[in-house]
C-alpha cells in the first residue's frame, strides 16, 4: 500500500511583466549558490524546505526524487535563446547554462535533499503529475527506494499572456507500515481520439479501490463540457453531480494544489485528467485505514 505522508505547497500568481514577484528565493535558500539558478530549480528547492524532515529517516541511497514539469524546458530554452541573440553564448551564466537539459531539475533537487537514489524528471503534458506519482509508486513497490519525493513545478512561459499560478507542490510517498497519511492509487491509459474506444474503460472507473464514504470528484480536461467522453467519465464514476471540472492547460501546478488540499483535509477523492489527445490519468486518495481523521 502506497501512502502520501506529507505535502508542501509553495505557489503564487505571477504577472506577465514580472512586477511584484511573489517569490523570493533568498527567503528560503539563502544568498549563496542559489541566486542565479533558474526559477524552476529555485521553486523546487524552496518547496522542499517546507516539508517535514521525513526523508531523513531513511538512508540517502534509499530515497528517490521525481519532478513533474510541463513548462520549465520551454521557459528555460526561450530565456537562453534571448541571451544568446544579444550577448552570444558567453552571456550565459554558468549556473543556468546546464539547465538546457530539463533532467537537471530533479538532479538538483536530489542534491538539496541528499538523495542518492533515482532522480527522474517527467515532462508529459497534462498527466505529468500522475505519471510521476505512478513512477514513484512503482519504485516503492519494487523495493528500489523506501521513500519518494514527488514535486510538481511550473513556471510562467513566453506564451502566457495573463497572470498565471506558478510554483511547486511536493509530496512524500511511503510504502507499507504507515499508520497516518493518505492511501494513494494511480491508473493511466490512452484512447485514440475518434477510434470509438471509450476514453476511460468502464472497468477502470468502476474498480473502486477504496470502499465507503462520499468521494470528491475533480476533473481536469481540455475537452468541451458537452463532450460525450467527458460525460461518460462522470457517469461511470457515479458522482457526476458533485464533480468539479477545471480547464486543463500545460501548467499542472493547479492539479498539485487541489491534490494537496484534499490530502491536508483528509478527504477521500478522485482526480481525473483527460486530454483531447487521448491520454488520461486517475489519482485516488483515501485516509489510511485506522488513522485519525
Amino acid at each position: 500500500m502506497t501512502n502520501i505522508s506529507a505535502v508542501a505547497t509553495l505557489t503564487g500568481t505571477t504577472t506577465p511583466d514580472g512586477v511584484g514577484d511573489w517569490f523570493s528565493p533568498v527567503d528560503f535558500l539563502g544568498k549563496r549558490g542559489t541566486r542565479l539558478l533558474p526559477r524552476g530549480a529555485q521553486l523546487t528547492a524552496a518547496c522542499a524546505t517546507l516539508l517535514p524532515a521525513g526523508l531523513d529517516s531513511v538512508p540517502a541511497h534509499r530515497r528517490g526524487v521525481w519532478v513533474a514539469t510541463s513548462t520549465f524546458a520551454e521557459q528555460m530554452h526561450e530565456t537562453m535563446d534571448d541571451i544568446i541573440r544579444v550577448d552570444g553564448s558567453d552571456g550565459l551564466s554558468p549556473a543556468q547554462a546546464p539547465y538546457f537539459s530539463v533532467n537537471l531539475v530533479a538532479s538538483r533537487l536530489s542534491k538539496d535533499v541528499q538523495s542518492h537514489g533515482m532522480a527522474t524528471t517527467i515532462t508529459t503534458p497534462g498527466t505529468g503529475l500522475a505519471d510521476a506519482l505512478a513512477s514513484a509508486q512503482s519504485a516503492l513497490r519494487a523495493g528500489r527506494v523506501d521513500r519518494a519525493l514527488v514535486a510538481c513545478t511550473e513556471v510562467p512561459t513566453p506564451a502566457d499572456g495573463d497572470p498565471v499560478t506558478d510554483g511547486c507542490v511536493s509530496f512524500v510517498l511511503d510504502q507499507d507500515g504507515v499508520t497516518e497519511g493518505m492511501q494513494l492509487s494511480v491508473l493511466r491509459g490512452f484512447a485514440a481520439p475518434g477510434s470509438g474506444t471509450a476514453c476511460v474503460p468502464p472497468e477502470t472507473v468502476q474498480d473502486h479501490a477504496f470502499d465507503g464514504e462520499h468521494r470528491d470528484l475533480l476533473v481536469f480536461t481540455d475537452l468541451p463540457h458537452s463532450d460525450p467522453c467527458l460525460h461518460s467519465v462522470l457517469d461511470l464514476e457515479g458522482e457526476g453531480i458533485h464533480a468539479r471540472v477545471h480547464r486543463l492547460g500545460p501548467n499542472m501546478v493547479q492539479q498539485g494544489i487541489e491534490l494537496a488540499r484534499l490530502i491536508e483535509q483528509r478527504q477521500a477523492a478522485t482526480l481525473f485528467t483527460i486530454r483531447a489527445s487521448g491520454q488520461w490519468a486517475r489519482i485516488r486518495v483515501q485516509p489510511v485505514t485506522g488513522s485519525t481523521p
